[in-house]
């Protein structure tokens, strides 16, 4: 079976790695494990501390979407203002259940609170050369 995958691109301000981590385990953490469609969500902050990224997991399109088209999303993120350089980009991609979440089965024990948790992981990334 399919799920529904949201990405969430953020451009951060020099320094302010650690206050938009907080405002995810403060804010948006909290918001989308009460959500009944949303079945793990995952945050990423780049090495440098300039880029973070977030990964919302769904079991269906419409919660996936609604999300974003009902305000929710614009409402949670208007936490990042001040400490953001650009408002942040979410994109949408259907994907396969690599982790089993999907259908009509009860969320798995163990994985759903392993990805609930924020996860601060360090990435190398390569710099366009002009």
């Amino acid at each position: 079976m399919a799920m529904w995958v949201g990405m969430v691109s953020y451009d951060l301000k020099a320094g302010k790695k650690s206050k938009a981590t907080t405002i995810w385990q403060e804010y948006v953490r909290p918001f989308l494990t009460q959500q009944k469609d949303c079945v793990g969500a995952l945050w990423m902050v780049a090495q440098d501390g300039d880029r973070a990224i977030s990964i919302d997991f769904w079991n269906s399109e419409l919660a996936a979407s609604s999300f974003e088209t009902s305000g929710l999303f614009n409402k949670l993120v208007a936490h990042f203002e001040p400490v953001l350089v650009n408002p942040p980009d979410r994109t949408e991609f259907q994907a396969d259940d690599a982790f089993g979440f999907a259908g009509d089965q009860a969320k798995p024990k163990g994985v759903d609170l392993k990805l609930m948790e924020t996860m601060t992981i360090s990435f190398k990334t390569k710099k366009a050369k002009d």
